[in-house]
């Protein structure tokens, strides 16, 4: 299922990188740690709900900007009939969370979907694993502050760990409930890409 779903998004970017005119650099990444990868990913088109001329590496992700930007690489188009009270249908976002609930990574059974709250390191994780379907799911690594990690995300934590998607800091910890950057998405989006 993983090998599919990697395939699809390669053949996803090439289509992207093939049809697509590229966009000039964001002028606000210059000199960033992550300058490279996120140039990469700009160009190829995932990023466009996220950035124009600057795309602030720094700033928090929001539940709303993950899920458009996971639906474009995954290239989920299929939206589910469900309602959330904090989701207006006139909402930019409202056909990617409907999306979200119907690719299975976002759960309808809650009442609100939380779209413009930024979204934790521990929530990727979850989200991811219900993509990927991570087959190693056990601890490995022992970080520092694994007590901080929540029950509910502990094994989604593990299979994005082992599969080399995230990794702790050089301070030895994961910080779970550190509410991912774009900067960071783009390193999530670049090692989803590489899996095997």
């Amino acid at each position: 299922m993983r090998r599919w779903i990697t395939g699809f998004i390669n053949l996803t970017l090439i289509l992207c990188l093939s049809t697509t005119v590229f966009a000039k650099t964001p002028i606000d990444i210059k000199g960033h740690w992550a300058e490279k990868q996120i140039q990469t990913v700009y160009d190829m088109g995932i990023l466009s709900d996220l950035a124009l001329d600057k795309f602030e590496p720094n700033q928090k992700v929001m539940r709303a900007e993950f899920c458009a930007v996971i639906n474009r690489a995954f290239g989920f188009t299929s939206e589910a009939a469900v309602k959330f009270s904090d989701v207006k249908s006139s909402d930019w976002y409202a056909s990617d969370i409907k999306k979200a609930v119907a690719a299975g990574y976002v759960n309808a059974d809650n009442k609100t979907a939380r779209a413009t709250e930024n979204i934790s390191r521990a929530e990727v994780a979850t989200m991811l694993n219900r993509i990927l379907k991570f087959e190693d799911t056990t601890s490995h690594k022992k970080f520092n502050d694994a007590k901080t990690i929540p029950a509910w995300a502990k094994e989604s934590i593990n299979g994005c760990v082992n599969s080399g998607i995230f990794r702790g800091d050089d301070r030895g910890n994961f910080r779970p409930a550190d509410e991912l950057t774009r900067a960071e998405l783009v390193i999530v989006i670049m090692s989803v890409i590489e899996q095997p």
